[in-house]
């Protein structure tokens, strides 16, 4: 448990370097990603209960969250006329009543529904901390890209940041891994000398 402990406190450590030696420095943006990740982590714990409580499976409760959500986001577009704009812009513009973008719009639907579900299936499997430190991972690895891709010049010390971060979350995973190992019963691996 502590080295699962040190392996989160390191992953923050990094996190909190590399927005120091981002050269943007957003109060408000800072802001709104912790807010993104308390929210992420009530959201994870919520399934992990749910699933454990009511004995659902991921793709029921995937389909439940869709269901009741259905109301509050038809809710919202119809007070913000983001639904009617939308209606507008499909029939002012012909590219929209395409056969293609229907595909693409339905494979955006699926996609999200997969990202739903594979998130349930992953927090069922192995719990909330794991799923939140996967999607790190790959949060990290997308800036990594962005930098690469999109000429955003880096400091030193938020790619040291970043480093730490990558480095912390792979640790994180070993020990998860070995924890499991030792759960099961199975002689977990050991350091060689």
């Amino acid at each position: 448990r502590r080295r699962i402990a040190a392996a989160v406190v390191l992953i923050s450590l990094g996190a909190l370097l590399s927005a120091v030696g981002d050269v943007t420095l957003s109060p408000v943006g800072y802001l709104l990603v912790f807010l993104n990740n308390a929210v992420t982590a009530l959201y994870l714990t919520t399934i992990k209960r749910t699933m454990d409580v009511f004995s659902v499976s991921p793709l029921t409760l995937s389909y439940h969250f869709y269901l009741i959500g259905l109301p509050f986001v038809l809710a919202v577009g119809a007070y913000t006329s983001d639904i009617q704009n939308a209606l507008d812009e499909v029939d002012r513009r012909d590219e929209l009543q395409t056969s293609g973008f229907l595909i693409v719009l339905f494979i955006s639907a699926t996609s999200s529904f997969c990202i739903l579900y594979s998130t349930s299936l992953c927090t069922q499997v192995t719990g909330p901390l794991t799923t939140t430190v996967a999607a790190q991972m790959k949060n990290v690895a997308q800036t990594f890209l962005g930098m690469l891709s999109w000429g955003y010049v880096p400091t030193p010390l938020n790619v040291f940041g970043l480093s730490v971060a990558s480095a912390a979350q792979l640790f994180f995973g070993y020990c998860k891994y070995q924890e499991q190992k030792e759960l099961a019963g199975v002689e977990p691996l050991r350091d060689p000398g």
